[in-house]
Parts: C-alpha cells; sequence; structure tokens
C-alpha cells in the first residue's frame, strides 16, 4: 500500500467527527421528542385551554340569548309606556339610520318634540316622509309608528339567534371533538387528599399514555 493512499490522523479524525455528527442528527429527532410526563402534561394543558375556549363560547351564546330577549322585551316596555298614556300626532321623519330613523313631531302641549333615541318599529319610512305616530305624553322619548307594537321585535331576534347560535354551536362540537382527541377521559388518582397521579385514556387514533405516578409540582383542578 502506497503512503498517498493512507489516511493520515487529520483526515481520521475528521472522518470520525462527521460520523458523530451524522449519529447525532439522527438522534436528534428522538432526543427533542418529549417524554411521556411531558407529552402527557401538554395534552392535558391543551384539553384545559379547549375546555376553557368551550366556556367562552358557552358565555357568548349566554350573551347572544340575552340580547335577543332584551330587544323583545324593552319594546313590550315601551309599548306598556306608550299604551298607558297615549297621545297620537303627526311627525316628521328628519333622518334615516341603518336601524333608526329620527322625527319630530308638535306634542298636544305645541312643543317641538324630538325622541333622542328615534322613532320604534321604523321599518319602511323614508327622510321627508309625514308619519301618524303614538307617544307617551307624560314622556315623549318613547315614541313609535302608529299601528305598530312590540311583535315586530320577535322577527330580528329571532334572526340574531339563527343566524349566530348554530355557528357557536357548530364551533362547541369542533372544540369538542379535539378535546377528546387530545385529552381522552381523564381520571385523577388522589392519595391523602392530594394528587398522586393523572391517567390519561387517548382515543382510537392516538397512543394511550399515563403520566408519571409522582406528586405534581402544583395541583390540577
Amino acid at each position: 500500500m502506497s503512503a498517498a493512499s493512507t489516511p493520515t490522523a487529520r483526515q481520521r479524525r475528521i472522518a470520525a467527527w462527521f460520523t458523530k455528527l451524522g449519529k447525532t442528527i439522527r438522534r436528534l429527532p428522538q432526543e427533542l421528542r418529549p417524554d411521556d410526563y411531558e407529552m402527557s402534561y401538554l395534552r392535558l394543558r391543551l384539553r384545559k385551554g379547549l375546555r376553557y375556549t368551550q366556556i367562552i363560547l358557552i358565555v357568548l351564546a349566554c350573551f347572544v340569548l340575552l340580547m335577543s330577549l332584551s330587544m323583545v322585551v324593552g319594546c313590550a316596555i315601551s309599548d306598556r309606556h306608550i299604551n298607558s298614556h297615549l297621545a297620537s300626532t303627526y311627525a316628521r321623519v328628519e333622518s334615516t339610520e341603518r336601524s333608526t330613523s329620527y322625527v319630530s313631531f308638535v306634542d298636544r302641549d305645541g312643543n317641538v318634540q324630538n325622541p333622542r333615541d328615534g322613532v320604534l318599529y321604523p321599518t319602511g319610512v323614508r327622510e321627508g316622509q309625514l308619519v301618524r305616530v303614538d307617544y307617551d305624553y307624560t314622556n315623549p322619548n318613547y315614541a313609535r309608528i302608529s299601528g305598530r307594537s312590540w311583535t315586530l321585535s320577535i322577527v330580528p331576534a329571532l334572526s340574531l339567534l339563527v343566524c349566530v347560535l348554530p355557528w357557536i354551536a357548530l364551533a362547541y362540537c369542533v372544540i369538542g371533538r379535539y378535546r377528546m382527541r387530545a385529552g381522552g377521559i381523564i381520571r385523577r388518582t388522589h392519595f391523602g387528599g392530594t394528587i398522586a397521579g393523572i391517567h390519561i385514556n387517548q382515543s382510537r387514533t392516538i397512543l394511550r399514555m399515563r403520566a408519571a405516578t409522582a406528586l405534581p409540582a402544583k395541583r390540577v383542578t
């Protein structure tokens, strides 16, 4: 064998370094992979986050329901005020917005009134139009288009529920699906009033895992 084909000590060190580097790169995904305890803890945190998201969706659904209910109840209360002190006159539509129309009229005492919240049930009125309104002569801020009542507010309230609640329900179901895949059924092992272990039963599509039975760093609720 010639001296040119024999690797030198430096070449052997470089080859050994590259071999070691290759082994390290091949082991890197396995080294970075969390162990069973860390994976179970992460899945538990993910499931709790999804549960809180579901709670937020429930609160949002309750808010939409209360808003729809308050819309109907508010119109019914306004109608009660008007019917208890009923007076009628003609009013001029000064301006119209998306869901509100502002009118001006002369009450029975000869004073010009401009209800600050607009007139109730303004569907179909146009700016500059002369319409007949019913109002509360003790408080002219309560005014409505004559011949209309609180029953007209039921349709917008139902429309709000139909447009919003199905999307909230869909999001709740999807998040619930991911929540079960992330955490399965959680059973806590108690010993002396302290959680001694967390057992997580995964679904078929996820490997079954079990958290370490050592005492956790903090109590999990």
